[in-house]
């Protein structure tokens, strides 16, 4: 444990210092030697994607975060903020797939992935051309109710009723106005 933290420490020195695929070759080479760390593995993804290097290569993240016996939570749920961020129209949607699991368990992510989940369905129904009129109101539906129900949570989070302020602003269905004015 020690060493792998003493390498991640490492591969944000070389990416800090801008040779991020030198971070990259240690981590995949870490990874080899721990398949079973789903930090290191988070860690790899994260440099994979963010390296800038042309495409993302979705194949070996898919591997790294969601394929594999040792797949955790966590990792699950940063491959889901991946898609859901970096992802084209089919991947966000398998984002929202994975994050419904991932909020309908009893997770330390659970929380963060109902979050995830409301504001990426919001996204796409409301910015993405090639969604069907149905499937966008399907989503906003589950986004209401995803924030409505995390709203019911005591205490109340703050993040979550700003991000639900804005759902109604943007969705401006009829009586958004006067849930706003409560």
């Amino acid at each position: 444990r020690d060493e792998s933290r003493t390498q991640m420490l490492l591969v944000k020195l070389l990416r800090n210092r801008g040779r991020g695929r030198e971070g990259i070759e240690i981590l995949e080479k870490a990874v080899k030697k721990e398949p079973g760390n789903p930090r290191l593995r988070t860690e790899l993804a994260a440099q994979i994607a963010a390296s800038g290097a042309g495409e993302i290569e979705w194949g070996h993240i898919e591997d790294l975060l969601q394929n594999g016996s040792n797949v955790t939570a966590e990792n699950r749920y940063f491959y889901a903020l991946l898609l859901a961020s970096r992802g084209d129209l089919d991947q966000r949607k398998e984002a929202i797939q994975i994050l419904r699991k991932i909020g309908r368990g009893a997770t330390e992510y659970r929380l963060d992935a109902q979050r995830l989940q409301a504001m990426t369905m919001m996204d796409v129904a409301l910015s993405t051309e090639g969604v069907a009129e149905e499937e966008k109101r399907k989503l906003l539906a589950e986004s209401r109710s995803i924030f409505t129900d995390l709203l019911d949570r005591e205490p109340v989070a703050l993040i979550d009723m700003t991000r639900f302020c804005n759902f109604l602003i943007q969705v401006n269905e009829e009586g958004d106005q006067e849930i706003l004015q409560e």
